[in-house]
Order: structure tokens, then sequence, then C-alpha cells
């Protein structure tokens, strides 16, 4: 059986809950014209709302609405096509609103067009933005649940980054707005070419990768947002983060992201270089984590440097060291085992990006002069030799009392051993570190200070 009908919205809907959602979405007394069908089904009607448009809530209006009410033996449904617009940011969906007898929408709606610029970020876009979500009746709809395929680089350049990503957003507090997704395959070459920079990448980040691919995220939290399926936590701003590879060794790593400057900071284990020579950690506070590496790329340059406590032939100091095509190089100024002041310039050519076995220059100018270097290390053997006699001196003089405590004295005689060996240990090391001298001063060290030692 076929029907065309005028439906009117009534005043007084005597507890019908479908007529009350009705009349909740639309005022006492409109009309609607609509036609439908009688079948062993039930009822199934539809028409177009001709009234301005459906609110739900305050930020959203539903326009070029058709209506569709279905009715059977069990259950009633009130269903709308059209148009719904979010007010704050203005964006436009297609789709359907299901509505049950208990009042609860089920929105399954799609994004007429890419939303561009969101959150005012100009590298941004996303495509083909679905909704998809459930609004219980007398709840405001303040969150929104998204999904969409996200572009970041300058978008029309067909380089740009593109992954799925989940999107909660509430257009009533902008801090509870994040999204998030995971890029599975993505380079510092990549990063660049979205952006459109020409930039040619230093050595060293050319052979940079991450095995895992990264985690990008965005808020607007200065507190951050915690994924918790993912173990991970969004940091304010667009953030990627994840693990890379520099150097040969595997860092966890942040990638920051504006519109002019993309700066990563990687955070590196403890560094044990020469055969423990050469020492490099966080700060001499912090000796459990290692050095940070800074990349900071402009759409000019590119800048890459190591922040780290370095340890050094006996020489400890915070430096900046900074890495080009030619390798890294940092200055190292203190006493040289505590004997003398000296001046080091650090080298180690970029050989096949691994820090480890890279060979290191060490050029010096010595600040003390030969004298000074002389009376130190006479007075060190002094000193060692008086030690040594002191020992055996009460040694002796301990041993001629003890034949009177004989069993006693068994364990005196013992621990005056131990002593003695121990200054002698002591004074052996003291020999080394002048053996150590004598070769260094042995070198050619004219007045361009152009010779190095070599650590490998």
């Amino acid at each position: 059986i076929f029907l065309s009908t005028v439906v009117t919205i009534p005043e007084d809907c005597k507890g019908e809950q479908l007529c009350d959602i009705a009349k909740d979405k639309m005022s006492v007394g409109t009309k609607l014209f609509m036609d439908g069908q009688i079948t062993t089904d039930g009822l199934t009607m539809k028409g177009k709302y001709m009234g301005y448009g459906l609110h739900f809530g305050k930020n959203f209006i539903l326009k070029d609405t058709f209506l569709i009410i279905k009715i059977n033996k069990s259950s009633a449904e009130f269903s709308i096509d059209g148009k719904l617009t979010l007010s704050n940011p203005k964006l436009d969906f297609e789709g359907k609103v299901f509505v049950g007898k208990t009042g609860k929408a089920d929105l399954s709606l799609t994004m007429n067009s890419p939303w561009k610029k969101p959150f005012g970020m100009k590298y941004l876009t996303f495509n083909n933005v679905v909704m998809t979500m459930g609004v219980q009746p007398g709840v405001p709809l303040t969150k929104l649940g998204l999904t969409a395929e996200l572009l970041l680089g300058k978008i029309g350049s067909g380089e740009e980054i593109s992954t799925r990503s989940i999107i909660n957003f509430n257009p009533i507090n902008v801090l509870e707005t994040f999204f998030y997704g995971e890029v599975s395959s993505i380079s510092l070459r990549k990063i660049i070419k979205a952006f459109q920079w020409k930039l040619e990448l230093p050595k060293v980040l050319k052979d940079t990768r991450f095995p895992d691919g990264l985690l990008i995220g965005f808020t607007l939290n200065p507190k951050g947002v915690k994924i918790s399926h993912l173990k991970s936590e969004l940091k304010i701003g667009l953030t990627l983060t994840g693990a890379i590879e520099i150097f040969s060794i595997r860092s966890r790593c942040e990638v920051i992201i504006t519109e002019k400057l993309i700066k990563i900071v990687v955070d590196m284990m403890p560094l044990i270089l020469s055969n423990g020579l050469l020492t490099m950690k966080r700060s001499e506070i912090d000796k459990e984590n290692g050095p940070q590496l800074f990349v900071m790329i402009s759409p000019e340059s590119i800048d890459v440097q190591i922040q780290s406590y370095v340890e050094l032939l006996g020489i400890g100091k915070d430096v900046l060291i900074d890495i080009s095509d030619n390798g890294l190089m940092f200055n190292l100024h203190g006493y040289m085992f505590n004997l003398f002041e000296t001046n080091m310039t650090v080298m180690a050519p970029y050989g096949h990006g691994d820090i480890k076995n890279a060979v290191y220059v060490i050029t010096s100018c010595l600040s003390s002069n030969l004298n000074d270097i002389t009376l130190e290390s006479a007075d060190t053997i002094t000193n060692g030799g008086a030690e040594t006699a002191r020992a055996l001196r009460e040694n002796q003089e301990n041993l001629h009392e003890s034949t009177l405590w004989f069993k006693k004295s068994i364990i005196k005689v013992h621990n005056w051993k131990t002593k003695l060996k121990k200054r002698l240990s002591a004074l052996q090391i003291k020999s080394d570190n002048l053996d150590l001298i004598d070769n260094y001063l042995a070198a050619t060290c004219n007045a361009k200070c152009d010779s190095g030692i070599i650590l490998s």
C-alpha cells in the first residue's frame, strides 16, 4: 500500500517517544509532506523537511534534510539524511543520523571537502573525514570522534606525508582536542621534501633512519595527552616520536614541527670510545644517560650538534660538539691528569656513520711551560719515594715490637704488607702517568700546535 500524507508536529505528543524526538528537533506545528508504503514488515515514510535546519546541540545544525520513519511491530526508527554543519570551526558533513525509540542518535557522516589548516596549522590537511558516533538524549554533544587521512607538508606538492589518523575533537574546550596516527615509512629526506625545502642533507643525516616508523600526534594541552593502548604520550604541539638510528646507534627521538623549523632531539645512551679514553654522558651530575643530539632544520639551513659531558685524558667538561660533512669536532680546556693546563681540539672524520669506531685525532697546545711540568713531575716522584720509605720504616719498627706478641703480630704484619703494596701501587700509577707525559712531550709540538694524538 502506497500513501502520501501531511504530518504535523503536535504540541502534545501524549507520551509517544518518537513524536517527542521529532518535536525536540522541529518546532510545534511543523508540516512534513511525506510519501510512504505499508508492507508486511511495517510502515516506511520519507519526506523533505522544509524548515531552516535541525539543531543538535549548540554547535551543529542539519540542513537539506530528508526525514525517514520506519515502524514495525517491535521497534521504531527515525533517521535523517542531510548536510550537517559544525559552526566552530565551520565544517560541512553529509550523511545519516539514526534516532531510535530511546532517543539515542547514531551519526554516520562524511565531510564534503578537505579540512584545510586544522587548528591554524598551514602545513596540515585532513581528507576523507568520517564521523561515526552515538549521541545520548539529554547529553550535550561536546566530543566528536573522527577518522581521516592526514597530509603533512606543503599541500598540493604531491610529496606530502600521509597516514590514517584518529581525531578526538572537542569544539567547546580546545584543550581536550587531539589527534594521532602512525607513519610506517618515513625519513628525514621525505620530511624535507614534504615541506618543499631545497636542502641537501649532510652525510650524517643521510644514513639516519626511523626503523619502526613514527607516531605523529597533536594537542594544545600543556599537560599532554596519554594514548594508553599505544603506551605513548602526546606533548603540546605537533610532534613525531619513536626510534631513530644515527651514528649506527639506536636511540629514542622526538621530532617537533612548526611552520618554519623542524627540531629533532635524540636521547643517546652513554658512549665509551677509544677503549675508554673518551666518554660522553648527559652531564657531570647525570652520568646514567648519554649525550643529547640536536638537529635543527629550517628552509635555509641544517645544523647538527651534540650536547655532552666529555671526559678525556683526565679532563671532564660540558661541551657542544659540532657535526658536519667533515666529521665531528669540539674543544676542551683543562688540566691533563691534574699535571698541566692544556687546550685540546678533538676531531673525528665522518666515515661510515659509526661514531664508536671512528678515529679521534687530538691536537693540543700546552699552557704550562716545560720547567713547570718538570718540577711537577719531580715533585710526584719525590712524594712517591717518601711514601715508600715511610711505609718501609713503619714496617721494620712494628716487626721489631711484634716479637713479644707473636700471634697478634701475624695479623698486623699482613695489614702492613697490604698497606705497603697499596702505596707501591699508587707510586706505579703515578709513574705510568709520567711515562705518558714523557711520550707526549717527546712528540713535536710547534708554535701552531699542528700535531696530534690519534685515539683509535
